[in-house]
């Protein structure tokens, strides 16, 4: 077992490209875990030969001197107002409007708009449609747009 440290560049696509020295270093090794910490918080990445590549965000506990693992690290660095989108795109289970959204959670319509087309451009949301968004994990096929119903 081998503990290095990073560069200190900011910008990095990959994060393993933060691994300072030659690329002998992590091209040698089997296993690969960076601890890395950013304003969204600590995040720890492994890749490895007898390992799935992980991205699992982490905090340190300082009574117990442990880290924890926080689950993994898109859905915990998720925003509240992004969290929300996505909850009721989910529960909705259908295709919505940002006017449904703003409905459906409570938010500026403005807010909506914005965040739909970074979250979509992410891949956090489909875009299904000419203003149409849908939660990724929903079957979302051609059906038509239900109409919604005021009371």
């Amino acid at each position: 077992m081998i503990v290095h440290h990073t560069r200190k560049e900011k910008e990095h696509s990959d994060p393993f490209e933060k691994v300072s020295g030659t690329l002998g270093l992590s091209g040698g090794a089997d296993t690969i875990l960076i601890l890395s910490r950013d304003s969204n918080g600590a995040t720890l990445y492994g890749r490895g030969r007898d390992i799935e590549e992980i991205e699992t965000a982490v905090e340190f506990d300082g009574e117990t001197c442990r880290w924890q693992a926080l689950g993994e690290a898109s859905e915990v660095r998720q925003t509240s107002e992004r969290a929300k989108i996505r909850k009721a795109l989910k529960d909705a289970g259908e295709r919505m409007a940002p006017k449904d959204l703003e409905v459906a959670t409570g938010m500026p319509g403005a807010n909506i708009r914005q965040l739909l087309s970074k979250m979509a451009a992410a891949g956090e949301v489909k875009k299904v449609g000419r203003g149409l968004y849908a939660h990724p994990d929903a079957p979302i096929g051609n059906r038509p747009k239900p109409p919604i119903l005021s009371s």
